[in-house]
């Protein structure tokens, strides 16, 4: 008899780069932000509105690799629709969230 092992996953899974579900969304003028990085990189976390108008820039700078969290205080600027872009040398990602007031 042979046995036959088709693939091995690490108990312990390597991040990849990303941007998490942001929570809770739609939010009230607070809302937690995740993104993952797979190795250590200088990255941007920017908030656009509907027109396409930069709001925030929430991150910007070297970050290692792994999980990370940001808080979104949004309780200055309006109701609505807007987009996060999470950008690095590894990709761009895109996220809508909604704020209610």
């Amino acid at each position: 008899d042979s046995w036959g092992v088709a693939s091995i996953k690490s108990a312990i899974a390597p991040f990849e780069f990303g941007l998490g579900k942001a929570y809770p969304n739609p939010f009230n003028s607070r809302t937690i932000i995740s993104f993952s990085l797979e190795v250590a990189e200088s990255v941007s976390l920017r908030v656009f509105d509907i027109a396409g108008r930069e709001v925030a820039i929430l991150v910007a700078g070297n970050y290692s690799a792994g999980q990370h969290q940001i808080l979104w205080d949004a309780s200055n600027v309006p109701s609505g629709i807007y987009s996060l872009q999470l950008k690095s040398h590894s990709g761009v990602q895109f996220q809508k969230v909604v704020l209610l007031k």
